[in-house]
């Protein structure tokens, strides 16, 4: 009774916009930095540099970086939403060889789906770590 008089109040309407909110300033704050970022680079190239100075290595360093942590986003990103696909399909599998249990086979292909699981958060861990490494050489010439 108590959960079906929060679901039809405007709580979950307000926590809705909120994290709509949120994702849309994070994008905005995300593509500032990026661009600012790139703004720094242009200016740094600018500089009195020493007669050593490459600049044709310093801007493909700066532009592989960049493409480098992009393609790193757009990986993570779809492979985010593949996770909201996949999940419970596996879930949805598990489900039903616990609920049709009839051998010894459905507890194998329960442990399958769960070591799938694992991998595929272990996977995005992996990626989450791979994009905070990406930021800091990003901005570890700053």
């Amino acid at each position: 009774m108590a959960w079906r008089s929060i679901a039809t109040s405007k709580i979950p309407l307000i926590v809705f916009w909120a994290i709509i909110g949120c994702l849309i300033y994070l994008f905005i704050w995300f593509v500032k930095s990026l661009v600012t970022n790139l703004q720094n680079d242009f200016i740094a190239d600018m500089y009195q540099h020493p007669s050593a100075y490459n600049r044709s290595k310093f801007w493909t360093n700066v532009i592989g970086h960049k493409i480098l942590f992009v393609v790193t986003v757009l990986i993570s990103l779809i492979y985010a939403y593949s996770l909201f696909v996949i999940l419970p399909l596996l879930s949805r599998q598990a489900y039903q060889s616990v609920k049709f249990f009839d051998s010894g086979l459905n507890v194998l292909y329960v442990m399958i789906i769960i070591a799938g699981m694992m991998i595929l958060f272990h996977l995005f861990f992996l990626l989450i770590h791979m994009l905070q490494n990406m930021w800091k050489i990003i901005y570890k010439d700053l």
